[in-house]
């Protein structure tokens, strides 16, 4: 894997986890989503809308308080 050094180091990525990648490939045929990626598109889908949501909810708190201040 030294040929693949100066391509991991600018992904900051870790020659194991390609060793795992390849390994994955060759016996599967697939790459897989891993860890920190979601099983389907749709959890993927309900994981942004959360994130939407809780961004929205902030902003409402913080109109709430900007309100407050200004209303003195």
């Amino acid at each position: 894997m030294p040929q693949f050094a100066s391509y991991l180091s600018s992904f900051q990525t870790d020659p194991s986890t390609l060793h795992k990648w390849i390994k994955l490939f060759t016996e599967t045929g697939e790459f897989g989503r891993g860890s920190g990626n979601f099983a389907s598109d749709k959890d993927k889908e309900i994981a942004r809308l959360k994130r939407q949501l809780r961004d929205a909810e902030g902003a409402i708190e913080v109109l709430k308080k900007s309100i407050g201040i200004l209303s003195k």
